[in-house]
């Protein structure tokens, strides 16, 4: 049937070819007028294989318009035709389009199930491309199955051949293939490339200090000024200015090449894309769990949701910001800023779960914030203040005792009325 149409097989091929370059642009408006013409001669020819790679495109471009019924039928006669064929691949391609689909609606269990299934049949085949292909689609599908621990190694593979990039790097995302990994809270490392990087050479003292202070000063558009005037104070003109450039290029080989480090218009910028900072993931995660609380729907979800994401951050929140160098007057600000943060929304989510049916989550909260900063007498009351509502006495008065030893020894000072107010009404 092919020799009888070659002009339209052709045709078909070469609008359906049009219509996946049109979509990579997300120009939907012409992905869409070359899909229509492609699956219309295809159709008439009668060639199903080619029917079921246009059938998919078009549920795609369809899917990208918002007409999702539409796409879904689509992509069901697609799934169809390659069940007919017993095609692992176009299974593979209905799988991955089907957990698109459904996460992009907020079917979360759906989409998962889809993409479980989709990742253990790519793994088994070995597929790494097929028509139709998004980069972008291909890197979010990617940063949810290593979120939901989906096939690591094969997505790894995935991620690392195609050189998937995703639209926003997934800080959340700590088992990302990220080609350098930095650590500052509680401990300084680095890893680079999966192995950790060794400090014992003075050499690399000086680049490390350059790395630190970088992250230390946000990470992104730091002024060569102000790195300079904090590593080398006092160095003048041309001579701090050389020190700064050779310092970079040796921080640059350290971290695995140039793009680790951007330099442009006197701004220095870690790169986002392939380094990941646990203080910057650990940011992301507590805005992450802000927007839950505010926006979250169902109250039961929500909650988990919540408590999930902090204990994630406080997992993560192992100590200071580079307690190790608490002596640079540059690490001080980054590290107050985080440690209230911290704090602040231990207690911000903690009552969101107290109020909220969380209270067993909201002690260990409370607990792990004193882990971290044991003078926090807001946290000291807050956790009375759990335990009276469930009615251990005997735990408040140990929390108090607590409190009390912790403040006189190491401030000098007693709890605050405030506390004494707490402690009186919980062992009531």
């Amino acid at each position: 049937l092919m020799n009888e149409s070659p002009q339209r097989m052709n045709m078909s091929y070469y609008k359906y070819l049009l219509a996946w370059e049109a979509l990579l642009h997300n120009d939907l408006i012409n992905a869409h007028e070359h899909i229509t013409i492609a699956l219309d001669l295809v159709v008439k020819i009668g060639f199903p294989f080619m029917e079921a790679m246009i059938r998919y495109g078009m549920a795609q471009v369809l899917f990208g318009r918002g007409e999702h019924q539409e796409a879904a039928e689509n992509l069901a006669m697609t799934w169809r035709i390659g069940r007919g064929m017993k095609s692992h691949m176009i299974e593979f391609m209905c799988l991955l389009s089907d957990a698109r689909f459904a996460l992009d609606q907020g079917k979360e269990h759906k989409g998962l199930e889809s993409l479980k299934q989709a990742m253990a049949l790519g793994r088994k085949h070995g597929f790494t491309h097929f028509i139709f292909w998004r980069p972008d689609v291909m890197a979010r599908l990617c940063v949810e199955a290593l979120q939901a621990g989906l096939e690591k190694e094969y997505v790894f593979e995935l991620v690392k051949k195609r050189n998937l990039v995703p639209e926003h790097p997934p800080l959340e995302v700590e088992n990302w293939p990220w080609p350098v990994r930095i650590y500052t809270l509680g401990r300084f490392g680095l890893v680079v490339d999966g192995e950790p990087v060794r400090f014992l050479k003075k050499s690399r003292q000086k680049p490390l200090s350059l790395l630190k202070a970088l992250i230390a000063f946000g990470g992104r558009g730091v002024s060569t000024g102000r790195i300079i005037d904090a590593l080398w104070p006092d160095a003048l003109g041309d001579a701090a200015i050389s020190a700064f450039t050779t310092t970079v290029q040796r921080l640059r080989r350290i971290l695995g090449g140039e793009a680790a480090v951007l330099v442009s218009g006197g701004k220095v910028t870690l790169n986002p894309v392939c380094c990941w900072v646990d203080a910057w993931a650990f940011e992301r995660i507590l805005s992450e769990a802000e927007a839950v609380v505010e926006h979250g729907k169902k109250r039961e979800r929500r909650v988990e949701k919540v408590a999930g994401l902090f204990e994630k951050a406080s997992g993560m929140y192992s100590g200071h910001f580079l307690k190790e160098d608490i002596d640079f007057y540059w690490t001080v600000s980054m590290r107050e800023r985080l440690r209230s943060r911290f704090l602040r929304h231990i207690v911000n989510i903690g009552e969101y779960l107290q109020q909220n049916g969380g209270l067993k989550k909201a002690i260990e909260l409370y607990q792990k914030g004193l882990e971290v900063d044991s003078l926090s007498e807001e946290l000291y009351q807050q956790l009375m203040k759990c335990y009276g509502e469930i009615g251990y006495r005997g735990e408040v008065e140990r929390v108090y005792r607590m409190c009390l030893k912790t403040l006189s020894t190491l401030l000098g000072v007693m709890p605050s009325h405030k506390t004494e107010a707490i402690y009186r009404k919980a062992v009531k």
